[in-house]
């Protein structure tokens, strides 16, 4: 093999190494990787907080705040991820949020609804109200922020061992789960009292 010949077969394999890197080589089944969830959205960040009063009186029986959504599920990702890039997110249409409520205890990604989401005695799942909204742009896109809260006053029996607030973007609560946050100690709602319960969710996709 003479010189020529020796540089085009090195040629030769450099450009078959770099074809089958790019996943381009025929006949090659290289699959680009996915980003995950967290590679995808790695600066959405929020807290829940959770008030409970006695109606009659206004003593707070009940005052947590959580600093972090766990979990985020699959779906509330792909939804927030889409807000991101969305700069209508802010419009009427579009930031209609839902909260829900239940007893479940551990909350999981998969989840697409509460399992057993409350239905009943005042604590049904309700439009929340958006008091703060907005998006900035920044050179890798929008980023979007919101605030939602809702108050439930227990009414027509006792409500126990509410332990956990959903957020959703589908009013039925069939499905649209963005995410799930459990609170301790449960809370025992009283109707006698119209015991009222309140969540807020801040949630932020920060610029940059």
């Amino acid at each position: 093999m003479n010189s020529k010949t020796k540089i085009f077969a090195v040629l030769a394999l450099v450009l078959a190494a770099s074809m089958f890197v790019s996943g381009i080589m025929v006949g090659s089944q290289v699959t680009p990787k996915v980003p995950s969830v967290s590679e995808k959205v790695p600066n959405i960040i929020g807290t829940i907080s959770v008030v409970v009063c006695n109606g009659q009186t206004g003593e707070v029986l009940y005052n947590e705040t959580s600093t972090k959504l766990d979990p985020l599920t699959n779906g509330g990702s792909s939804y927030l991820i889409g807000a991101m890039t969305n700069t209508s997110f802010d419009t009427a249409g579009n930031k209609v949020l839902n909260m829900g409520l239940s007893n479940d205890s551990t909350p999981l990604v998969t989840w697409l609804t509460q399992p057993n989401l409350i239905a009943a005695n005042g604590l049904s799942i309700a439009t929340g109200l958006t008091a703060t909204i907005g998006w900035c742009t920044t050179s890798s896109g929008a980023s979007q922020y919101f605030t939602v809260n809702h108050t439930w006053t227990c009414a027509t029996a006792n409500e126990n061992q509410v332990q956990c607030a959903g957020l959703y973007w589908v009013a039925t609560g069939a499905s649209g789960l963005i995410c799930a946050n459990t609170f301790s100690p449960a809370c025992n709602l009283g109707y006698a009292n119209s015991d009222t319960i309140q969540v807020t969710y801040n949630v932020t996709m920060p610029c940059g």
